[in-house]
């Protein structure tokens, strides 16, 4: 594929699937949420050397928790793909499975998130969840913790596709890339946000939620979102 504005990869993006793909991933982080709101808050899990580790001084159990699962999905090849970016990518092991890889069909960028992702996620537990200490839980929380901290990840990082697929088919991204508010003003699609947020906080009470606290998870994913679509567009 060639870079800037030249000529793109002619493998196809649908933008109209790429949607699904996020609609359904939105009822599976909401789930996810629910699933962490069962527990308490368990602060000792995310506090580095709070839970004594074999083998790791100074690491949280959190940290530990995701490193075990990527390198199990690694194992199976996940991150082999496009579209899979692991959240720390630590002492990843290669896969010893042969599979089909298709075309990416967007360029490669080295694309962090996952400061921002840690961040906001630690930040919003203490109103998702319940005080409290729960020894007995601990595993149980940081496995929900690892796998929806990935499942949140994945959708972020689904916008770069999003952003492919909108400079191949809006005419005003391509000018905009020069400026990141104009890009971001271009990107934007304010109404399919408002009704995602409709249907978040739906969802949410569908699940006995706080509707407010997953729709304040969902602005920052969009935002998220739109700042990968930037970085990606400008990379």
């Amino acid at each position: 594929m060639q870079g800037g504005d030249g000529a793109r990869s002619k493998v196809t993006i649908d933008l109209s699937e790429l949607r699904v793909r996020l609609d359904q991933m939105t009822e599976r982080i909401v789930s996810r949420l629910k699933d962490r709101s069962r527990f308490a808050l368990n602060q000792a899990v995310y506090t580095p050397g709070a839970i004594e580790i074999a083998g790791r001084s100074g690491s949280s159990f959190l940290e530990f928790s995701i490193e075990g699962l990527e390198a199990y999905h690694a194992s199976l090849g996940r991150f082999d793909y496009p579209d899979q970016h692991p959240v720390s990518g630590a002492n990843l092991p290669s896969s010893p499975v042969r599979r089909v890889r298709s075309e990416a069909g967007i360029e490669p960028r080295s694309i962090s998130i996952r400061d921002n992702l840690l961040s906001f996620y630690l930040s919003v537990l203490p109103a998702l969840c319940r005080p409290g200490d729960e020894p007995q839980n601990y595993g149980e929380t940081v496995y929900v913790d690892a796998d929806l901290l990935q499942l949140l990840n994945e959708r972020i990082n689904v916008g770069r596709f999003v952003a492919e697929a909108k400079l191949r088919n809006d005419p005003t991204v391509g000018p905009a890339r020069h400026d990141a508010a104009l890009l971001s003003a271009a990107l934007r699609d304010s109404k399919r946000e408002e009704a995602l947020i409709g249907v978040v906080r739906a969802t949410a009470a569908r699940y006995e939620l706080d509707s407010d606290i997953v729709e304040r998870i969902f602005r920052w994913i969009i935002e998220e979102t739109l700042r990968v679509e930037v970085v990606y567009l400008q990379g």
